[in-house]
C-alpha cells in the first residue's frame, strides 16, 4: 500500500512518561494544535503531518508517543518539555 494511501494510520496515542527515570504507562489522547485533528497526507511534500498541541501537557515530563498503522505496525517516538 502506498505512504500516501487514506486510512494508513489507525490510531495516535500518548503510551507514556517519563519523569527523571520514573516511566509510567498512560493511554492518552493527543491533541491538535490545528482544527485539524487527525494525520493528514501532504502529496507535495511528501509526507504526513499532525500539529501536536503542547499546551495540556506538563513541562518537565518526556512524552511517549505511538502511531498505530493499520498493517498492525506501530511507530515510536519520544520528546520533552522544559
Amino acid at each position: 500500500m502506498p505512504v500516501g494511501a487514506p486510512g494508513i494510520v489507525a490510531g495516535f496515542s500518548i503510551i507514556g512518561t517519563i519523569a527523571g527515570t520514573a516511566v509510567s504507562t498512560v493511554n492518552a489522547t493527543v491533541d491538535s494544535g490545528t482544527p485539524d485533528t487527525a494525520f493528514r497526507w501532504d502529496a507535495t511534500g511528501q509526507q504526513w503531518i499532525f500539529n501536536i498541541s503542547t499546551q495540556n501537557l506538563s513541562a518537565g515530563l518526556t512524552y511517549i508517543f505511538q502511531i498505530a498503522l493499520n498493517d498492525g505496525s506501530t511507530i515510536d517516538f519520544q520528546f520533552g518539555l522544559r
